[in-house]
C-alpha cells in the first residue's frame, strides 16, 4: 500500500463511531485524562519524587487488590435479562465490597511493617491505614458504574468520569499546597472518586429499594448463578493487573521511591496521548472483527492487517517524539528534578508503542474464543516482567539499564502476542475452509 494511502486510512477509525453511547463515554474519558495531564506540571513542582514514588507504590498495591474487592461479580450485573436477578446481584455486590475491602485492609494493617520494609517504602506504613477506605471507594465506584451501564445511562457515566478527573486534579493541587506528600496525593484521588459517585447517586436509592425487596436466599442464589466470575474471570484479571503494577512494586523494593516517582511520571506522559486513540481503535476493531466472524466470507486476515498498519502509522509519530525529545521536554515541562523521568520516557517508548499497536487487535483472541491463549500469554508476561526487573536489579545494574531490559522484554512479549493472533486467525480460516462452514450463527 502506498505511504500516502496509509496516512489517509490511518485516521479512518477516528471518524467512525461504533455507537453514540461509545462516543459519550469516550468524551468523558478524554476530559478526565486531559485534567490529569494539565495538573501534572503543577503537582510535580509541589511534590518531590519521593512523594510521587510512595503514592505510586500505594496506588499499585490498591490496583493489585482492586479486582478482588467485588470478586468480579459487578461484571455479571450486565448479563441477566431479569432486572430482579440483576438487582439481587447488585445488592450482594455492595455487601461483598464492604466485607472484602474491609478485610483486606485489616490484613494489610497487621502486616504493614514487613510490607513497607519489603517494598523499601517506610512511609507506606501510614498510608496502609487508609487501604480499606481506598479499596471500598474503588469497589463502590466500579459496582455503581456497572449498574449505571446496565441502565444505559451513559450521560451519567460521562459526568462521573469528568467529575472524577477534574475533581481529582483540583483536589490534589489544593491539598498538596497544604500537605505536599503522598497522603495529600491520595486524599486528592479519594476526593475525585467521591465526586465520581455523586452523578451516580441514583444507585444509592436503587440499593435502598433492593434491600427492602430482596432476601438473603435470593442474593445467595444470584451469587451461585454467576459464580464463574470469581472462579475463572478473576484469575485472568489478576494476572493482567499484576503485570501492570509489578514494575512499580519491584522497582520500589530495589531502588526506592525516587526511581518509582520518575517511572510514575513517565507512565502518565507516555500513556496519555496513546490511551484515547487505543480506546477508539479497540471499539471499532471489536465491532468489525465480530461482524467479520459472522459473515459468509470472512476476511479476518485482511481486516487485522489493515488495522495493524493504521496503528503503526498513528503510533509512530508519538514514538519518535518521545524517544528523541523526551529527555529535554520532560524537565522543561515538569521541572528540572524530573530529568531522569525524561530518560525513562525515551527508554519505555518502544514498549508503550508495542502495547498501543497490539492492545486493540489482541481482542482477536477473545473474538475467536481463544481465551486460553490469552490467559497463557498473560501468565507468561507476568513471569517475564518479574524476571526482566528482578535479575538486573539483583545484579546491581542502574535503574536505567533495568528499565531498558524491561522495555525490550515487554516489546518482545507483544511480538509474541502478534504471532498468537495471526496464528489464531489462520487456524480459524483453515477450519472454516476445511469444514466448509459458511458463517457463524
Amino acid at each position: 500500500m502506498p505511504r500516502n494511502s496509509w496516512l489517509r486510512t490511518a485516521a479512518l477509525p477516528l471518524r467512525r463511531v461504533v455507537s453514540r453511547e461509545a462516543g459519550v463515554l469516550l468524551t468523558g474519558s478524554c476530559c478526565a485524562q486531559l485534567a490529569a495531564v494539565l495538573a501534572l506540571p503543577v503537582l510535580t513542582r509541589l511534590c518531590d519524587r519521593e512523594s510521587f514514588g510512595l503514592f505510586a507504590t500505594f496506588a499499585s498495591l490498591c490496583g493489585v487488590l482492586a479486582p478482588l474487592v467485588a470478586l468480579r461479580y459487578e461484571v455479571g450485573m450486565l448479563l441477566p435479562k431479569s432486572h430482579r436477578l440483576a438487582g439481587d446481584l447488585f445488592a450482594a455486590c455492595m455487601g461483598i465490597v464492604t466485607v472484602v475491602g474491609g478485610s483486606l485492609g485489616m490484613i494489610a494493617i497487621v502486616v504493614r511493617r514487613p510490607l513497607a520494609a519489603a517494598l523499601n517504602a517506610p512511609g507506606l506504613e501510614e498510608l496502609v491505614l487508609w487501604l480499606s477506605a481506598a479499596l471500598i471507594l474503588t469497589g463502590l465506584l466500579s459496582v455503581w458504574s456497572q449498574w449505571t451501564l446496565r441502565k444505559r445511562a451513559f450521560g451519567l457515566l460521562r459526568r462521573s468520569k469528568i467529575g472524577q478527573g477534574v475533581g481529582q486534579a483540583l483536589a490534589q493541587i489544593v491539598l498538596c499546597v497544604w500537605q505536599p506528600t503522598a497522603f495529600g496525593l491520595w486524599l486528592g484521588q479519594a476526593a475525585g472518586q467521591v465526586l465520581a459517585l455523586v452523578p451516580l447517586r441514583c444507585c444509592a436509592r436503587e440499593l435502598k429499594r433492593r434491600l427492602q425487596t430482596t432476601s438473603w436466599t435470593r442474593m445467595r442464589n444470584a451469587l451461585v448463578r454467576y459464580r464463574n466470575f470469581p472462579l475463572y474471570s478473576s484469575g485472568s484479571v489478576i494476572l493482567n493487573v499484576a503485570s501492570l503494577h509489578a514494575p512499580v512494586l519491584l522497582l520500589s523494593a530495589f531502588y526506592g521511591g525516587e526511581v518509582v516517582g520518575g517511572l510514575a511520571l513517565a507512565n502518565v506522559a507516555l500513556l496519555a496521548p496513546w490511551a484515547l486513540l487505543g480506546t477508539a481503535f479497540s471499539q471499532v476493531y471489536l465491532a468489525e472483527a465480530s461482524e467479520q466472524l459472522r459473515a459468509a466470507r470472512p476476511a479476518l486476515t485482511k481486516h487485522f492487517i489493515a488495522t495493524f498498519k493504521r496503528l503503526l502509522v498513528l503510533g509512530s509519530v508519538p514514538l519518535v517524539a518521545f524517544v528523541a525529545l523526551g529527555p529535554w521536554i520532560i524537565p522543561l515541562v515538569f521541572g528540572r528534578q524530573w530529568e531522569s523521568a525524561g530518560w525513562y520516557v525515551a527508554i519505555l517508548g518502544p514498549m508503550y508503542f508495542a502495547q498501543f499497536v497490539m492492545s486493540p487487535v489482541s481482542q482477536t483472541l477473545n473474538v475467536l474464543e481463544r481465551q486460553g491463549c490469552q490467559l497463557g500469554w498473560d501468565a507468561a508476561r507476568l513471569v517475564l516482567v518479574i524476571a526482566a526487573l528482578v535479575a538486573p536489579s539483583l545484579a546491581g545494574y542502574r535503574p536505567v539499564v533495568t528499565l531498558a531490559l524491561y522495555s525490550a522484554a515487554m516489546t518482545m512479549a507483544y511480538g509474541a502476542l502478534l504471532f498468537l493472533c495471526v496464528a489464531a486467525i489462520k487456524d480459524e480460516e483453515f477450519r472454516r475452509s476445511d469444514c466448509n462452514v459458511p458463517g457463524m450463527d
